[in-house]
C-alpha cells in the first residue's frame, strides 16, 4: 500500500504544477451534472437538487437561478440561444424560453429518472431515461415514449432521425450495445461493441462516431469507434471510468471520468482522432467528472461532484506535453501472456518509468528504464485477471490493458 500513497503524492504534485484547468467558484457544494455553452461566454450547469447556474461571462462567475424543483437535475441542452431544456428525477423536464432566466415544467408522462437530454434540430430532441426512450417534435409541449424495454444512459441524433443510444438492454444487465435508428427511433437496430457498461457517445459526422464506457466491476474503461455509421466498431483501453466524451473536431476529443483505483478524477484527451488517448494529469481530484463540453478547440469546461467547475482555455494541456505524449507509443506481445510479457517502445527516449496495475489500482511492478527499446516483464507470478501498464515520462502518461492467462 506504500507504493499507492507515493504514487498518489506524486501526481497531486503534478496537478499543482502543471494544471491546465483552473477551478472556478460555483457557489454551491452540490453535484454537478452537466455542462452546456451557447457561445464563447454563455454557459449553464444543472445539478443536484434542482440546481441550476448560468454565466455569461465566460465562467468567470456563475449565478444560481431558481428552477422550480428540488429533484436532481442530470442534463441540460440547448438547440438555441435562448431555448432550452433540462432534466432530471422523477420525470423531470424543464423547459425555457428566455435564455434561463425563467423555467416552466413540461409533462413528460413518466416518473422515470431521465438522464439525458439532446435536441438535434430546433423543434425536435430526445430524452434517455430509465426504462424510457422520449421524443417530441414540438418543442415539447408534448412528449412520446418511444421505447419502453431499453435503459438508455446516453442519446445522440445526427438530424432528426439518424441516432444512437447506449445503455441497458435489461433491468439486470450491462450495458453492452449501441442501438441505431434511421427513422427517428421508429426502428432500431442493435450494435454490439463489447462488455462494458457504456455511458456516453458523441458522433462527429453521420459515419464517425465514440462510444464509451467502463469495464465490469474493474477500475478502468474503453473507448468504442466507428468510422463507418456503427456498421463495425474498434475498441481500446483507457485506465478510467468514463462519464462523457466530447469532440470540438475530428482530431481532438475529451472524455472526462473517474478513476476508482487510483482515486481521482481525470480527463483524458486525444489528438488524432481517437488512436491514442492520454491522460495530461492536469486534473486530480478525489471526485467524479460527470459532464465536459469545448466550445472549441481550446476552451473548455468540466464539471463534477461537490460543485466543482474546471475551465481551460488552452486545450486542457501544454504543446510539450501534448508532444511528448504522442510519442509514447509502445507494443505489447504477447497478450494474453502467462509468464513473459513483452513491451516494445517505439520512442525509447521518451518513456522513463513502467509501471504494472491490477484492477484495484495497486502499483504491483515499478521499473525505470533508459533508452531501450524491448523490456520483458515477468508476469508468472500473478493471479490471473486484467491489468492494466502505464508508460510514464515526465508528467504525461499512456495506459494500456492486459490480460494474465
Amino acid at each position: 500500500m506504500k507504493k499507492i500513497y507515493i504514487f498518489l503524492a506524486s501526481l497531486l504534485v503534478v496537478n499543482v504544477t502543471f494544471s491546465q484547468w483552473v477551478q472556478q467558484n460555483s457557489g454551491t457544494t452540490k453535484n454537478l451534472n452537466s455542462v452546456y455553452f451557447t457561445d464563447l461566454n454563455i454557459g449553464y450547469v444543472v445539478g443536484d437538487s434542482g440546481i441550476i447556474l448560468k454565466t455569461s461571462d465566460g465562467g468567470n462567475q456563475w449565478a444560481t437561478i431558481p428552477s422550480g424543483t428540488t429533484n436532481d437535475l442530470k442534463s441540460i441542452s440547448f438547440p438555441s440561444t435562448t431555448t432550452g431544456y433540462a432534466v432530471g428525477g422523477n420525470g423531470t423536464i424543464l423547459k425555457t424560453f428566455d435564455g434561463g432566466a425563467t423555467w416552466a415544467v413540461q409533462t413528460s408522462g413518466t416518473n422515470a429518472q431521465l438522464i439525458f437530454v439532446h435536441f438535434p434540430v430546433q423543434d425536435t430532441g430526445y430524452i434517455a431515461g430509465w426504462n424510457c426512450l422520449l421524443k417530441t417534435t414540438n418543442g415539447g409541449s408534448s412528449w412520446i415514449k418511444i421505447d419502453s424495454v431499453w435503459y438508455p444512459e446516453s442519446v445522440f441524433f445526427i438530424d432528426a432521425n439518424i441516432g444512437y443510444t447506449v445503455g441497458d438492454d435489461s433491468w439486470a444487465g450491462w450495458g453492452n450495445i449501441v442501438r441505431k435508428t434511421v427513422d427517428g427511433g421508429i426502428n432500431w437496430t442493435n450494435q454490439t461493441v463489447g462488455f462494458d457498461l457504456l455511458t456516453s457517445l458523441y458522433f462527429i459526422d453521420e459515419m464517425t462516431g465514440y462510444a464509451v464506457g467502463s469495464v465490469i466491476a474493474g477500475a478502468g474503461g474503453s473507448v468504442h469507434k466507428t468510422t463507418d455509421g456503427g456498421i463495425t466498431w474498434t475498441s481500446q483501453d483507457i485506465f478510467l471510468s468514463p462519464r462523457s466524451v466530447f469532440f470540438p473536431n475530428a482530431d481532438t476529443g475529451y472524455i472526462a471520468g473517474y478513476s476508482i483505483g487510483l482515486d481521482h478524477g481525470a480527463i483524458f484527451k486525444t489528438t488524432d482522432g481517437g488512436i491514442t488517448w492520454f491522460d495530461p494529469l492536469s486534473v486530480l481530484l478525489p471526485i467524479n467528472l460527470n459532464s465536459t463540453v469545448f466550445f472549441d478547440g481550446l476552451t473548455g469546461y468540466t464539471v463534477g461532484l461537490g460543485g466543482t467547475i474546471l475551465k481551460t482555455d488552452n486545450g486542457g494541456i501544454t504543446a510539450a506535453h501534448e508532444l511528448q505524449q504522442s510519442r509514447s507509443v509502445f507494443e505489447l506481445f504477447p497478450n494474453p501472456s502467462s509468464d513473459l510479457l513483452n513491451l516494445e517502445i517505439s520512442e525509447p527516449t521518451s518513456c522513463d518509468r513502467v509501471t504494472i496495475i491490477n484492477s484495484q489500482g495497486q502499483i504491483l511492478q515499478e521499473h525505470i528504464i533508459i533508452s531501450i527499446n524491448l523490456l520483458q516483464l515477468d508476469i508468472s507470478r500473478m493471479s490471473t485477471g486484467i491489468y492494466y501498464i502505464e508508460l510514464q515520462n515526465g508528467h504525461s502518461s499512456i495506459v494500456r490493458k492486459f490480460m494474465k492467462q
